[in-house]
């Protein structure tokens, strides 16, 4: 080895740089022998180690950036907020990327002294076991990237400028790195299904910092009853990410019904975790059959409604179920078609009633001990018409009225029209209006007119007669009796003639007539010549 020696080194990135040579040791070749035999049976049993049982436990580290600028002597980063020589926290196995800078132009060197002798002037161990940077005397930044290694013993180091020491100096702390482990957990954590089913669950296993190896899985179930199995019983987890088996909760038609709990237990050497299960085992529902009616629409009094009665099966029935009903008074229903009805299906009544009203219908349907009912709501409108007054009693040549009232019964609306029929035929009949509109719960009114008035050579004769007042809603009519009674005018001294058997108007004119006559008589008269 040759080398050119001066007060000072320049040699960039060697350990000897802007430092006094002092001294150059040579190493013979022949010493240098049995170290190179050492170091080659090392490695060689490193190599034959199984991965799965290391020497060193695998260490899976963060990449870290720190960023220093150097000023002598008030420290590094001294320019900064956070003060001068800031202290520096990283874990064994983080890898670490110093950002390095010279904030006074002057030459600075970084190194972490591991070994604790801080002894700038003895770089032998740097970087083998001192980081050490080259020298930076620029603003311009410099890299510098070590890795902490997991052999570094937790604690509290310096970091320092060997050019400068002891002016910059600053706290590094190393943690110990974070213990390789695994976590379980089960998808779903919980199942429930019937006896003599099964439930299926996923177990995954989880490396966290850095695990890896293989996983051994147990499953117990707490208390008796089911039965588990996972499929695989051991995985092999890779660093960094999962594996998983598959969990399988049986049963028989014998394992009692309530709750579980499984229990999945996984083991890799002495470290070991588990997830619970929860399985809720059932007993198979009876079967069974459900009924339902349907409420027809409102329909007028004296019309028909229908209803739906609906067979639904429960747990697989297939039963045959007999149809019957109960129906209430006021409603009169036709028989259930069909009577009976296997497994599922439908069946129809339709009934109907003559007055206004809401009646309630009970279908039950039974199939051995199975008894079940269903109820069915059928409504029907109607509406009243009522004359005031009742009857009327007319004088020949007159008229008379009567107020036709209507009234909504449970909810009726239309519109209703109303006509009038005279019987014997004498007097007429005229309503106004002659139709009326009715809302739910309200009233109406028409005004009906009787007229006893006939022509000049008619009347209408003196008796009684009856009038039909008939209000009517598509097929829904009703109708009222009103009894008219006719009378001749009333006079003291019968008119002779039997003048008071003819209308008033006749007798006027007869009587115009007969003055006409006289009046004529007595001009032709009073105009013939007298003779003399």
């Amino acid at each position: 080895m040759t080398a050119t020696l001066g007060k000072l080194f320049y040699w960039s990135d060697s350990l000897l740089t802007c430092y006094p040579c002092r001294r150059l040791v040579v190493i013979p070749v022949k010493r240098l022998l049995p170290i190179a035999c050492a170091l080659l049976l090392l490695g060689l049993s490193m190599h034959l180690v199984s991965p799965n049982h290391p020497l060193i436990p695998s260490v899976r580290g963060s990449n870290r950036t720190i960023s220093l600028v150097g000023y002598y002597p008030s420290g590094w980063n001294s320019s900064q907020p956070s003060g001068s020589n800031p202290t520096i926290t990283v874990t064994q196995g983080d890898t670490v990327t110093m950002q390095l800078s010279s904030g006074d132009s002057l030459p600075h060197r970084f190194l972490v002294d591991f070994d604790n002798d801080v002894n700038p002037a003895d770089t032998t161990d740097c970087p083998a076991t001192d980081p050490c940077s080259g020298t930076f005397a620029s603003s311009t930044i410099t890299t510098y990237t070590f890795t902490v290694s997991s052999t570094i013993t937790p604690g509290n180091y310096k970091y320092i400028c060997v050019i400068h020491y002891p002016y910059m100096v600053g706290t590094f702390v190393v943690q110990a790195a974070p213990t390789p482990d695994f976590t379980m957990a089960s998808n779903p954590s919980s199942m429930t299904f019937l006896q003599g089913s099964s439930g299926t669950a996923t177990i995954t296993v989880t490396s966290i910092n850095g695990f890896s190896g293989p996983v051994n899985l147990a499953a117990t179930v707490s208390p008796a009853g089911p039965t588990p199995s996972l499929s695989p019983t051991s995985v092999m987890v890779p660093s960094g990410t999962s594996a998983t088996s598959t969990l399988t909760v049986s049963t028989t038609s014998s394992t009692s019904s309530g709750t579980y709990t499984v229990t999945v237990k996984g083991t890799s050497g002495s470290t070991s975790h588990t997830t619970t299960i929860t399985v809720v085992v059932n007993a198979p529902a009876s079967q069974d059959f459900t009924i339902a009616a349907s409420s027809p629409a409102t329909v007028n009094a004296t019309q028909s409604g229908t209803s739906t009665i609906t067979i639904t099966p429960l747990n697989g029935f297939n039963g045959i179920v007999t149809l019957v009903d109960s129906v209430p008074a006021g409603l009169t229903c036709g028989v259930i078609t069909p009577s009976s009805v296997t497994g599922s299906g439908t069946a129809t009544v339709s009934c109907s009633a003559n007055a206004a009203g809401t009646f309630t219908l009970t279908a039950t349907g039974t199939s051995g001990s199975l008894v079940h009912t269903a109820t069915a709501s059928f409504n029907f409108v109607d509406f009243t018409l009522g004359p005031s007054p009742g009857s009327l009693n007319i004088t020949q040549g007159s008229t008379a009225s009567s107020t036709i009232t209507l009234t909504s019964l449970n909810g009726f609306s239309g519109v209703l029209s109303i006509t009038g029929t005279v019987s014997p035929p004498g007097p007429t009949v005229s309503f106004n209006p002659t139709s009326v509109s009715l809302s739910a719960g309200g009233t109406g009114t028409s005004m009906m007119t009787v007229s006893a008035v006939a022509g000049y050579y008619s009347s209408v004769a003196t008796g009684n007669y009856l009038i039909n007042v008939t209000a009517t809603n598509g097929s829904l009519p009703h109708s009222k009796t009103v009894a008219v009674s006719v009378n001749s005018p009333t006079s003291t001294t019968p008119p002779p003639f039997g003048v008071g058997s003819l209308p008033v108007a006749v007798l006027i004119g007869v009587g115009v007539a007969i003055a006409a006559a006289v009046g004529v008589v007595v001009y032709l008269v009073r105009r013939k010549p007298v003779v003399g």
